[in-house]
């Protein structure tokens, strides 16, 4: 089995309508589809931004390790042409040395009607094992002989202004999925 990283948005606006939300399963699929995609654009966008789920900046590689990746992405513009990966452009060179990991980032999501409201669950995980294998280095067990967390799967910390900002995002997208 895989790593994942599970995250909850509840909505409670949404409560005065929510048998209507739950009438046919086909449409609540879409939008939970829908959810799900931006969810992981979402995290995409705020690592490559370098920030993680705390709001903070990821700490820098060691020198070390920072010339040896700069080493690699030119051996691998040098072997493969300019472009390593079609989708590996949106990610700044610190980032990335193939694209893989995040390319392969993927969510699912279920939707459940409480009295609190709408809780959406999501479930952020990896279609490519080695990805998540390196995935939870970087997010649980510290990567480098230093164990440095950087992490950034999963919503932003509860009570945060970018949490607040994801899950607007989210429920534009549970809306018009």
């Amino acid at each position: 089995m895989g790593y994942e990283v599970q995250a909850q948005a509840i909505f409670r606006r949404l409560l005065p309508s929510i048998g209507l939300l739950f009438a046919s399963k086909a449409r609540n699929r879409r939008k939970e589809q829908a959810v799900a995609k931006e969810a992981v654009n979402i995290v995409i966008e705020r690592t490559a931004g370098g920030i993680d789920i705390t709001g903070r900046q990821f700490a820098p590689y060691s020198g070390q390790y920072a010339k040896k990746k700069r080493d690699l992405i030119k051996a691998l513009k040098k072997f493969r042409g300019r472009n390593v990966r079609q989708d590996a452009g949106a990610y700044p060179a610190w980032l990335r040395a193939t694209g893989q990991m995040l390319s392969s980032l993927t969510a699912d999501v279920t939707a459940d009607a409480t009295v609190r409201g709408l809780t959406l669950n999501i479930k952020f995980r990896f279609a490519s094992a080695e990805s998540a294998r390196i995935a939870s280095y970087h997010n649980e067990t510290g990567a480098g002989k230093s164990r440095v967390r950087r992490q950034f799967l999963g919503l932003s910390r509860d009570g945060t202004a970018r949490r607040r900002a994801e899950e607007e995002r989210l429920y534009k997208a549970w809306k018009n999925g």
